[in-house]
C-alpha cells in the first residue's frame, strides 16, 4: 500500500521538457468471500418403512477469498418454505485432513446450521468441501413436499460473502403397510370332531402413513388340499373389527378380506387377521404341514406376504403320573417315591405310539390301548432327584406335540434324624418360653426335620401322633392327651414323601409342672434403703426403696404396691429376692405383697402385706431449751450459766425424732425425743470453762435430718470466786467515838466488805451462816443483821458465791464488839494544877478562863 509517485516528461522533437511528478496513494481492500452454488437443485425422496436417506444441498458449490486462505465460520439456514420439527440440515466432520477443524450446530427452531473453525484454521478448501457435505433430511413420515430454498454465506471473519441459494426438492413416499406373524410356526390338531384354530392370534400390523387399510388376502400357498382345507373369518363385533367382511374360495384356499370405502382402522385389521382361522373338514385329513400367506393392501401397495406353517398333529397325550403301587410314601398321588423303576400311566390317541421321555431323553415306547390308555414300567433306574416325564403320540406320519412335564421325584434317601428343639412359646409356660418347664399338660411339641416329611412324635417311647413339616422344616404337634405332673422324654421321627423313615431325633426334656408354689413372703425392706433410726421398721425417706424376702427358689416374684403390679424380679437359688422400686412412691403408708411364679407359670396366692411408711419431709428444726434445771448451777437454774462442765441440756423436737446435739458445731452425741417431743442429753465430756453455743438437728424414723436449732449459749465456770473480805461496820452502825474501829452499840449493825462483782456473799458470825447478800457491780456488799447480837466480841466471816455457784474459801475473820451498856457516871476532881491558878491549885478557883478540867470515868470512855 505504498503511495507510488507518477513523473510525465514531454518532448518536442528536439527537447524534452522538465519532468513533472504526481503522487499516487494506493488503498488495500479486503476481499470479500465467494460462495456460488451449482445450478439445479437437489432432490429428497422419504423413505419407504426405512429411515430416509440424507441428501447433500449442493456437492458441487465452490468457495474462494482472493486474499485469506482460511475462513472463520459460514452459515446454511433454510430460507424458503421452513418446516420446524421436520428439516434438518447436518454436518459431520469425519476426517480432519478434509474438513480441518470445522465443526457445526443446527437451530431445528430456526433451520440455521452454523459451522465455525476455532482459531480460522480451517482452509478455503476444507471449508469448501464441508459446505459440499452439509446434507438436508426430511424426518416426517409425510414429508411437506415444498421445495426447500437453502442459502450459503461464508465469512473470513471481516466480511461475509454474499448470500447464495440452492433448492432442494422434497418428495413424499407412499409407506408400504406391513405385516409381521408372531412365529413361523402353528399347528392343527386332528381330531374326530374337526376345530378350527386361529392360523396367528398374534399377528401385527402397521402403516406409517394410513391409519385405515383397504384389502387383505389370507392363503394357503403351501400343500393346500381343496375340499378339504378352509379358512374363515367371521365379523361378529363391528368395534373390534369395523366394516371388513370375507370371502373364501374353497377352489383356491385364498380368504379374501375387504373394508368397504377403506374405513377400517389398522387395528381393526389386525384384530381380523388375528381372527382368521384354519380347519381340515375331511375325516382323514392330509397330514402335510400348509403355509399360509398374509398380505395387506393400504388402497395403493401391497404389503410383502409373511408366511406361517400350520402344522397337522395328534392330539397331546397326557402323563396322569405314577401307579399307586410304585408311588410310595404318604401319597399315592403326589409323584414322589422311593421307588426308582416306577411305572409312569397316561392318555393318548387310541392305538397309537407313546414315546415317553425323561428330562427330555426318551426312554422307552409303549402302545396306547383301544380306549387311549397306556402304562410304562422303567426298566433302568433314575437317579434320586426330580425328573419331568413327557410323552408323544405318534399314528403313521403324524407326531403329537410332547405333552406338558409331570414332576416326579425319586428319592430312595433316608432323611437326617429330625430335632425336637422344644415346646411353642404359648405352651412353654412360665418365666422361660423355651425351658421345657411348662404348667400345660397338653403342650405343643415342636422342631424341624426334612421339609414336607411327616414326623411320629414319641413321649416316654410310646408314639403319641404325627405332623406334617412344613417347607421350610419347620413342624410341630398338639398333645392330645395330659401328661402327668413330672418330667418326660420326646423324640421323633421323619417320613418323607417318598416314604424313607429316618432314625430317631435326640430326647428332648420336657418338665410338666401343674402345682401353684406356696404364697411367698416379703420380709421388708434391705437395710440401705430403710433409712432412719432402724432398718427394719418399714419406715424410710427413700421413696424408691429396695423390696425384699423369699419365694420359690427360681420363681418369678411379681410386686405390687396399694394393689398394683410394679415390676417383678427372679428368686434366686435360695429362694431369697428383692426388687428396687423404679417409680417413686408419694409420702403415706403402703401395702406391699408379691405372688410367686414358678418356672411352668404357675402363680401362688398373694403373700401377706408387708407395709412401708415412705417419709420424705424433713422435720422441723428442734429447739435448745437450755440446761436442765439440776444441772443449771448457781443463782439462776435457767441462765445457762453452771459449774457443771457435763450439763444435761435439753429442748424439744419432733415426737420419737433422734435428736443430734452439737456443741461449738461438733456432734457430740445424740438422743431420742419421747412421744410429747421432749428431749434431754447429758454431755459425756468435759467441757472448757468458757461460753459455749448449743445446738441440734432432728432426725425423723425415715432419716430425714431437719435444719439445725436456733443456738443456745451456755457458760460453763467451775472456777472458785476469791475470798471475800470484810471490811467492817458502815459508819451509820459503827456507833461510839470511832466508825471503823467494830466497837458499837447497834446490837444488829450493817457489815460491809468486798466480793467478785454480782457474786452472793454468804455471811458467817462466830462460825454461823447468817444470811447472804449479792455484791454489786463494783464488788461491794453490806449485810444487815436481822437478829440482835449478845453485847460481846464476835468474829465476822464471808465467803462468795459466783453466778456458776463456785464457793470462795472464808475470808479472814473480822472482829467486833457489841456495846450496849451504859457506863457509870464519871466523877469530876478538879481543875488541873497547871490550869487552877491562884493560892490553890485544887480550889477551883483560876485566871485560867480555858481552864484544863480533870476527874474519873470508865476506862476508855469518852
Amino acid at each position: 500500500s505504498a503511495t507510488r509517485t507518477i513523473s510525465f516528461v514531454v518532448n518536442d522533437g528536439t527537447k524534452n521538457s522538465a519532468a513533472t511528478t504526481k503522487t499516487v496513494t494506493v488503498a488495500d481492500t479486503d476481499q470479500t468471500p465467494i460462495a456460488n452454488t451449482s445450478d439445479g437443485s437437489a432432490a429428497f425422496t422419504a423413505g419407504d418403512n426405512v429411515t430416509s436417506t440424507p441428501v447433500a444441498v449442493d456437492n458441487g458449490i465452490v468457495v474462494s477469498d482472493l486474499d485469506n486462505t482460511t475462513l472463520a465460520s459460514a452459515t446454511v439456514s433454510i430460507t424458503g418454505n421452513f418446516h420446524s420439527g421436520e428439516d434438518v440440515l447436518a454436518f459431520s466432520n469425519t476426517n480432519s485432513t478434509t474438513y480441518g477443524n470445522i465443526t457445526a450446530s443446527y437451530n431445528s427452531g430456526t433451520g440455521v446450521l452454523t459451522l465455525s473453525s476455532s482459531g480460522s484454521t480451517a482452509t478455503v478448501a476444507q471449508w469448501q468441501a464441508a459446505l459440499r457435505a452439509v446434507t438436508y433430511t426430511d424426518s416426517a413420515v409425510t414429508p411437506n413436499t415444498a421445495t426447500r430454498t437453502v442459502s450459503f454465506a461464508v465469512s473470513d471473519g471481516t466480511k461475509t460473502s454474499d448470500v447464495s441459494t440452492r433448492n432442494v426438492t422434497v418428495a413424499d413416499t407412499d409407506q408400504t403397510p406391513i405385516a409381521t406373524v408372531s412365529g413361523a410356526s402353528g399347528s392343527y390338531t386332528i381330531s374326530s370332531t374337526p376345530t378350527p384354530v386361529a392360523v396367528d392370534s398374534g399377528i401385527t400390523l402397521s402403516d406409517r402413513d394410513n391409519a385405515t387399510l383397504a384389502s387383505a388376502t389370507v392363503s394357503i400357498t403351501g400343500n393346500f388340499h381343496s375340499g378339504e382345507d378352509v379358512l374363515a373369518f367371521t365379523n361378529n363385533n363391528s368395534t373390534t373389527y369395523g366394516n371388513i367382511s370375507a370371502s373364501y374360495n374353497s377352489g383356491t384356499g385364498v380368504l379374501t378380506l375387504t373394508s368397504s370405502g377403506s374405513t377400517a382402522s389398522v387395528a381393526q385389521w389386525q384384530a381380523a387377521l388375528q381372527a382368521v382361522t384354519y380347519n381340515d373338514t375331511s375325516g382323514s385329513p392330509n397330514s402335510s404341514t400348509r403355509v399360509i400367506s398374509f398380505a395387506v393392501n393400504d388402497g395403493e401397495k401391497n404389503s410383502s406376504a409373511v408366511t406361517r406353517s400350520i402344522a397337522m398333529q395328534l392330539p397331546t397325550p397326557t402323563v396322569s403320573g405314577l401307579t399307586a403301587g410304585t408311588d410310595t410314601g404318604s401319597s399315592s398321588t403326589d409323584g414322589v417315591t422311593s421307588d426308582n423303576t416306577p411305572t409312569v400311566t397316561g392318555t393318548a390317541t387310541a392305538n397309537s405310539t407313546v414315546t415317553v421321555y425323561v428330562d427330555g431323553v426318551s426312554v422307552g415306547t409303549t402302545t396306547a390301548s383301544g380306549t387311549g390308555a397306556w402304562s410304562y414300567n422303567f426298566t433302568s433306574s433314575l437317579a434320586d432327584g426330580s425328573h419331568a416325564i413327557t410323552a408323544m403320540a405318534t399314528s403313521g406320519s403324524v407326531n403329537s406335540s410332547v405333552s406338558t412335564g409331570y414332576a416326579t421325584v425319586i428319592d430312595t434317601s433316608v432323611p437326617s434324624a429330625p430335632t425336637v428343639t422344644g415346646l411353642n412359646a404359648a405352651t412353654d409356660t412360665g418365666s422361660s418360653n423355651s425351658d421345657g418347664i411348662t404348667s400345660v399338660n397338653t403342650p405343643t411339641v415342636q422342631g424341624t426335620a426334612e421339609a414336607n416329611s411327616t414326623v411320629t412324635v414319641y413321649i416316654d417311647g410310646s408314639a403319641v401322633g404325627t405332623a406334617t413339616v412344613d417347607g421350610s422344616g419347620a413342624w410341630t404337634y398338639n398333645v392330645t392327651g395330659s401328661l402327668a405332673d413330672g418330667n418326660h422324654s420326646i423324640k421323633a421321627t421323619a417320613t418323607d414323601a417318598a416314604g424313607n423313615v429316618s432314625s430317631q431325633s435326640t430326647a428332648y426334656n420336657a418338665t410338666i409342672d401343674t402345682a401353684a408354689p406356696n404364697a411367698p413372703t416379703v420380709s421388708g425392706l434391705t437395710a440401705a434403703t430403710d433409712t432412719g433410726a432402724s432398718s427394719t421398721d418399714g419406715v424410710t425417706s427413700n421413696n424408691t426403696p429396695t423390696v425384699q424376702g423369699s419365694a420359690e427358689a427360681n420363681s418369678t416374684v411379681t410386686v405390687y404396691v396399694d394393689g398394683f403390679q410394679v415390676g417383678t424380679t427372679t428368686a434366686n437359688g435360695s429362694g431369697a429376692w428383692s426388687y428396687s422400686l423404679t417409680t417413686s412412691l408419694p409420702d403415706g403408708n403402703h401395702g406391699v405383697r408379691i405372688t410367686a411364679t414358678d418356672a411352668a407359670g404357675n402363680t401362688s396366692t398373694l403373700s401377706d402385706a408387708y407395709s412401708v411408711t415412705i417419709d420424705t419431709s424433713a422435720p422441723s428444726a428442734p429447739t435448745v431449751s437450755g440446761l436442765t434445771a439440776a444441772t443449771d448451777t448457781g443463782t439462776s437454774n435457767t441462765d445457762g450459766l453452771t459449774d457443771n462442765n457435763t450439763p444435761t441440756v435439753q429442748g424439744t423436737a419432733e415426737a420419737n425424732s433422734t435428736v443430734t446435739v452439737y456443741v461449738d458445731g461438733t456432734a457430740v452425741g445424740t438422743a431420742t425425743a419421747d412421744g410429747s417431743g421432749a428431749w434431754n442429753y447429758s454431755l459425756s465430756s468435759s467441757l472448757a470453762d468458757g461460753n459455749h453455743s448449743i445446738r441440734a438437728t432432728a432426725t425423723d424414723a425415715a432419716g430425714n435430718v431437719s435444719g439445725q436449732s436456733t443456738a443456745k449459749s451456755i457458760t460453763i465456770d467451775t472456777s472458785a470466786p476469791v475470798a471475800p473480805t470484810v471490811s467492817g461496820l458502815t459508819a451509820a452502825t459503827d456507833t461510839g467515838a470511832s466508825s471503823t474501829d467494830g466497837i458499837t452499840a447497834n446490837n444488829r449493825p450493817t457489815i460491809t466488805g468486798t466480793a467478785e462483782a454480782g457474786s452472793r456473799v454468804t455471811v458467817y458470825i462466830d462460825g454461823t451462816a447468817v444470811g447472804t447478800e449479792t455484791a454489786n457491780g463494783s464488788g461491794v456488799w453490806n449485810y444487815s443483821l436481822s437478829s440482835s447480837l449478845a453485847d460481846g466480841n464476835h468474829s465476822i466471816r464471808a465467803t462468795a458465791t459466783d453466778a456458776a455457784g463456785n464457793v470462795s474459801g472464808q475470808s479472814t475473820a473480822k472482829s467486833i464488839t457489841i456495846d450496849t451498856s451504859a457506863p457509870i457516871a464519871p466523877t469530876v476532881s478538879g481543875l488541873t494544877a497547871a490550869t487552877d491558878t491562884g493560892a490553890s491549885s485544887t480550889d477551883g478557883i483560876t485566871a485560867n478562863n480555858r481552864p484544863t478540867i480533870t476527874g474519873t470515868a470508865e476506862a476508855g470512855s469518852r
